[in-house]
């Protein structure tokens, strides 16, 4: 079974230790510049909140930051996410895929109209 998204939510500020509101099971992700629309990450996983929580940007900087994993170089105050809780990892990635090829024929028709 499958959830709806989420709606765009902010992202809190690291050093205030609000919680993110994610699923911990498997699911599809996305987090956007909040004032520009633009996509920074979209992907599935088998825990969302591990995956998004290893995106986000920490408060900081730590003398392990050049072996740390790749994070959104964007202030946490300019960035929102959103989420849907799948049954499963497989159902997980059926979802991405299917949502990924959603955007490209939205972006496809976009651009053949603003041409005509």
């Amino acid at each position: 079974m499958m959830t709806g998204f989420t709606a765009w939510k902010p992202v809190p500020h690291p050093d205030w230790g609000t919680p993110v509101d994610l699923p911990v099971g498997p699911g599809v992700y996305a987090i956007r510049h909040a004032s520009t629309g633009e996509m920074l990450a979209f992907g599935h996983s088998p825990n969302v909140a591990r995956e998004v929580g290893s995106l986000l940007p920490l408060s900081g900087t730590s003398r392990w930051a050049p072996f740390a994993p790749r994070r959104l170089t964007v202030r946490s105050d300019e960035l929102e996410y959103r989420s849907c809780a799948a049954a499963s990892a497989s159902d997980a990635k059926l979802l991405a895929e299917r949502l990924r090829g959603r955007r490209e024929v939205f972006w496809r028709r976009r651009m053949a109209a603003s041409w005509a």
